[in-house]
Parts: C-alpha cells; sequence; structure tokens
C-alpha cells in the first residue's frame, strides 16, 4: 500500500507540478487516489496505537508514522483547499515526500539484497551528519550573500540593479 501510495503521489505531481493542469480531472483523481492510499497506515496505526497503548510512543519509528500520517492528510487537505503552488501545499508536499523516502527505505530492508544497502546508505548518513550540518550552513550563508548582492531570479519587467 505504501508504494502505491508513492505512485499516486509521483502521478500527481507530475500532472500538478510539473505539466501545471491543476484542477483537471486526473488530478483531483489521483488526489483522491492518495487519500485512499493514506487511509491505510493511518488506520494501521490507530489500531496499532489501541492495542499498544501508550507503549505504542516508545518506539522511535512510531513517531514517524504518526508524523508521516498526520502530513499526508494535511496535504491532501491543502491540495483540495489550496493552489498547489501555496506555500503550505509545496511544504507539505516536500515534508511527506521526505518522509516517504524515509519509509521506503524502511520497508526496502525487507528484502535481503537491498537491505545491506539500506544499512549502508544509514551508516554513511550518520557518519557525514557533522559534515552535512556544516555543507547546510555554507550553502544558507552564501545564499544570503547572493541575495545582498542582488542575483535572484528575475522576470523580464523587473529592473536588475534598481
Amino acid at each position: 500500500m505504501h508504494f502505491f501510495y508513492i505512485f499516486t503521489m509521483t502521478l500527481y505531481i507530475y500532472q500538478t507540478y510539473l505539466i501545471g493542469i491543476y484542477g483537471q480531472q486526473s488530478s483531483v483523481s489521483y488526489t483522491y487516489l492518495m487519500m485512499v492510499g493514506i487511509i491505510y497506515p493511518s488506520g494501521y496505526d490507530l489500531i496499532q496505537l489501541y492495542k499498544e497503548g501508550f507503549d505504542y510512543f516508545q518506539d522511535t519509528w512510531n513517531y514517524t508514522d504518526i508524523l508521516f500520517t498526520v502530513l499526508g492528510i494535511a496535504n491532501i487537505v491543502f491540495q483540495f483547499t489550496l493552489e498547489p503552488s501555496h506555500l503550505n501545499s509545496t511544504i507539505s508536499m516536500s515534508l511527506v515526500l521526505l518522509l516517504a523516502l524515509v519509509k521506503s527505505l524502511f520497508f526496502l530492508r525487507i528484502f535481503d539484497n537491498l537491505s545491506y544497502l539500506v544499512t549502508m546508505i544509514r551508516c554513511v548518513f550518520y557518519d557525514l551528519r557533522v559534515f552535512l550540518i556544516f555543507y547546510i550552513i555554507l550553502i544558507f550563508m552564501f545564499s544570503l550573500v547572493m541575495g545582498v548582492l542582488g542575483f535572484q531570479n528575475f522576470t523580464s519587467d523587473d529592473e536588475v540593479w534598481s
């Protein structure tokens, strides 16, 4: 069901963000399919929470599952109520995609041929965490410098050095 959700999200992103025909019947259909895809994990997590009680919150992965479900539902609400180019829609879609990547890697550990690759990727990111934080700070600071110097995206009507 997770990969069905990923597949329908991929089709929705292609239809809405890449081609840009939001509001068409197929785009709305993909949103409904995404809703169907998020119902199963939310139901599964609610049943698991009901059975385990507060012990459900002992496992760290369950926080990821809850966040994925809540953001997935919020994303669908944003896609229905706001334009896809709206900031809330864009941020929610991006966060859901990042959490979907994490969950996909978690599911790929099931297969013997992929288990060692997923473990290796996890270890590499864990070992490079200090470098990645430093790299993000560098990109952020250089972006600020470029903003101060006036290098930004302009339309044809804007003056470059006004």
